[in-house]
């Protein structure tokens, strides 16, 4: 079951979207906050997956995705591999996909967000080199409050 999310996860990617990521964590440091940011943004647009955009993951998609990194042993797994940042920030993004998909009423495998809310909020208050960890943490806040009604 691991082997085949984690091969599931790499073939959907394709080589193509895999090396240009790998690219920018291997030389791109300075501007991954920027461009995480930037993904995610242009990933949760309402008119990113027009007809002619083949490079377009929908809502569906980057849910099922948030919830590979989230709650599979895989994606921890694939998570606990790579360095802290990219980590937090991976997990930061999905809890906010997640969040959207409970909005959006896509939740269909009902992932519980809170303590993903909590565990990425505990661990980006001892990361001390974010750029925006202040903006991430006061995200999470609100969530939490979100959640708790």
């Amino acid at each position: 079951s691991l082997v085949h999310n984690q091969a599931h996860f790499f073939r959907t990617l394709n080589k193509n979207r895999i090396e240009m990521v790998k690219n920018i964590l291997a030389t791109e440091d300075d501007i991954l906050e920027p461009a995480m940011a930037d993904f995610y943004a242009y990933y949760v647009r309402k008119d990113c997956c027009g007809a002619y955009d083949r490079t377009c993951m929908d809502m569906p998609v980057l849910y099922e995705y948030a919830g590979f990194f989230l709650q599979t042993l895989s994606g921890s797994g694939y998570l606990m591999r790579r360095d802290s940042v990219i980590r937090n920030l991976t997990r930061y993004y999905s809890v906010l996909i997640i969040d959207r998909a409970n909005e959006e009423n896509i939740n269909r495998h009902g992932i519980d967000i809170r303590p993903h809310i909590d565990l990425t909020l505990t661990d980006l208050r001892y990361q001390d080199n974010l750029l925006f960890r202040d903006k991430y943490i006061a995200r999470l806040q609100r969530l939490q409050q979100k959640y708790r009604q």
